[in-house]
């Protein structure tokens, strides 16, 4: 039944590619099967539990996290996708390369959609839910690999439809995911950050220029990589004059934000909250 409600999807997005509701379905009906495998393969002491028709009522008590209680179905009720290795549940190998292949395939699904429209913001909203979990298993791509490809795959939006907040909502999102992070065993070192944004500041800085300036979410794109950038020099223990690339990276931050406001007098009020924000950091 799900397989074939997965196909159902496929057939209503090839009508309406960026219908959210239909987006949203296909997360919840992901979800479930995620559920499904977690209950499949994790071993028949975790069967012998899981008798009888399901309690909706206690599937929808947040308070319930254990599989002892709830077999792993509560997250996958809402229409999202639920990291696995959060749950109790200790999955075998096969049970852990389905889930693989599931989600590999969704993220495929996702770029072939992308790819037909560069204006198919769930489909970009539902590959930053992909992301997250595809880099709780082993794979040959390395973070720093995933990356470049999904900034290939934003400059190759951008590029093509420069005043479309899409793409660009979703750099907002790779640059936050791709921040170097001690807490994290995968992070991306500092210095290749500062190396690949940096050559993507180059990029975007192209694309204004192309547009005379007047390339609103190019701006913003150039203003969130100059504070990311100097957040974290200052946080390495930098002076923020001289950053990475000899650039001034606070100075630049400030000036995008100033010329946003000339470019887009309607959101002042906007602009001059970032920068209040920006300049208390």
């Amino acid at each position: 039944i799900l397989e074939a409600e997965l196909l159902l999807c496929c057939e209503f997005l090839m009508r309406d590619e960026r219908n959210f509701h239909c987006w949203n379905y296909r997360r919840f009906v992901m979800g479930t099967l995620i559920a499904l495998i977690q209950l499949n393969r994790v071993g028949e002491s975790i069967h012998s539990k899981v008798t009888g028709a399901w309690n909706l009522d206690t599937l929808k008590d947040s308070s319930v996290n254990s599989i002892d209680d709830v077999p792993l179905i509560e997250a996958q009720l809402t229409p999202q996708i639920s990291q696995h290795r959060n749950s109790e549940v200790s999955l075998t190998p096969d049970g852990l390369d389905e889930i693989h292949k599931l989600l590999m395939k969704e993220w495929e699904f996702t770029y072939e959609k992308i790819s037909q429209n560069f204006s198919n913001g769930s489909a970009f909203h539902y590959r930053s839910k992909l992301l997250p979990l595809l880099h709780t298993f082993p794979s040959t791509m390395s973070r720093i690999e995933r990356l470049e490809e999904e900034l290939e795959l934003i400059i190759n939006a951008v590029f093509t439809e420069p005043d479309d907040q899409t793409a660009w909502w979703y750099f907002r999102f790779i640059l936050s995911w791709a921040r170097p992070d001690s807490a994290e065993e995968e992070s991306i070192p500092l210095e290749d950050y500062q190396r690949i944004f940096f050559e993507q500041w180059n990029n975007i800085k192209e694309l204004v220029d192309d547009e005379d300036g007047k390339c609103k979410w190019g701006l913003l794109g150039l203003h969130m990589i100059a504070s990311s950038l100097f957040e974290l020099e200052m946080n390495g223990g930098g002076d923020g004059e001289s950053g990475y690339g000899g650039e001034n990276w606070k100075q630049l931050a400030t000036f995008y934000l100033e010329e946003l406001k000339v470019l887009d007098p309607d959101r002042v009020r906007r602009y001059d909250s970032i920068m209040k924000s920006f300049n208390k950091e």
